[in-house]
């Protein structure tokens, strides 16, 4: 039986007027259609897609994203997440 896992991953750094992030997005065929959004300062990740963009509670404080950058970031993640089609890799 073959089997293999697809991977894809890119680093971004996002800098804003006060602080800047880096960020690594893992999109693999093992996330269940989400993206595996970690950031190198807090070294925390977590699965996202792009129904989760619009919950920051759920993704801005474990990124490390102050609040005044969220909305700049859900731009970030609209680009990354809507053109990268997850569910193909299935």
């Amino acid at each position: 039986m073959g089997y293999f896992i697809r991977r894809k991953g890119k680093f971004y750094c996002i800098a804003s007027n006060d602080y800047r992030y880096d960020l690594a997005v893992i999109f693999s065929n093992q996330f269940f259609g989400k993206a595996m959004v970690m950031s190198l300062q807090t070294e925390r990740f977590m699965l996202m897609c792009k129904e989760d963009i619009d919950k920051e509670e759920i993704w801005a404080d474990k990124l490390g994203i102050h609040c005044t950058d969220t909305e700049q970031c859900k731009d970030f993640f609209r680009t990354i997440l809507t053109n990268h089609h997850l569910a193909e890799q299935y």
